[in-house]
């Protein structure tokens, strides 16, 4: 459904897509609207991580920091901002791994053309189309490796990040 809708409002004659395509800009069936669609589908990853550390975090801080004469890009940088950055890694690392294999959503806004817009997910469905398993596996194979050592860097950064903050 999110990817029907997409396309919809994202085409030359969608509510969106007709502002853009009046300045010369295509969104459906480009790599545009790939990325607004994988965006669609992982924001909530990203709130999900990041709400439960926001609504923990103490409001003394944020008001010791302004009666300090912090404004409000330095209270946000210094208070703010340290409490949720392993959150919002975690939560961009969902969101990422849940975009690169998106099947659904970013199918119909892709337009599945060879080398431009073909995502993944499509090559690996035509392989099993086509009965082609050990070209399907293989490229599955590639993708888990790829997300397993993705996953793994955030990781090791998010542990920095609270080793850096704890000592």
């Amino acid at each position: 459904v999110a990817g029907i809708a997409l396309t919809t409002l994202y085409s030359e004659d969608g509510w969106i897509g007709r502002l853009f395509a009046k300045i010369g800009i295509e969104i459906s069936y480009t790599r545009i609207g790939i990325v607004i669609a994988m965006i669609f589908i992982g924001i909530p990853f990203v709130v999900r991580s990041i709400q439960p550390v926001l609504e923990k975090l103490d409001p003394q801080y944020e008001e010791a920091a302004s009666s300090l004469g912090a404004g409000h890009c330095r209270i946000f940088f210094k208070v703010v901002f340290p409490e949720i950055l392993p959150a919002a890694l975690a939560g961009f690392g969902l969101a990422f791994a849940r975009a690169v294999g998106e099947y659904g959503s970013v199918v119909f806004i892709a337009g599945n053309i060879p080398y431009e817009t073909q995502i993944v997910p499509l090559i690996i469905m035509n392989k099993l189309e086509q009965f082609n398993y050990p070209a399907a596996t293989s490229i599955a194979l590639v993708m888990v490796v790829f997300a397993f050592v993705l996953l793994f860097f955030i990781n090791i950064i998010q542990a920095q990040i609270n080793k850096a903050a704890r000592g």
